[in-house]
């Protein structure tokens, strides 16, 4: 049952750690951030390697592993609004 678990957690967090994969792309390719908040995508990149950091100090494979992939899916997003915004 434990090995039930470990997969549960794996696959919730790949999910959760590629959620942000459409939109980077999106953005990438159209330039357009209108619609984006700086706010909102700077508090999420702050709490995600906050979570990051959690992850390493306790040794958690997953938490530091997805919180990271999360990590590396949203900021260029971030990077983009303070570029591409008008």
């Amino acid at each position: 049952m434990d090995i039930l678990f470990e997969a549960i957690g794996y696959l919730a967090g790949l999910f959760i750690a590629v959620a942000f994969l459409p939109q980077t792309i999106k953005t990438f390719k159209t330039k357009d951030v209108q619609g984006l908040s700086r706010i909102t995508y700077s508090i999420y990149c702050l709490g995600i390697f906050g979570w990051i950091i959690y992850g390493f100090y306790i040794k958690s494979v997953q938490i530091a592993l997805f919180n990271s992939i999360s990590f590396c899916c949203s900021f260029p997003i971030l990077l983009m609004t303070f570029k591409y915004k008008k």
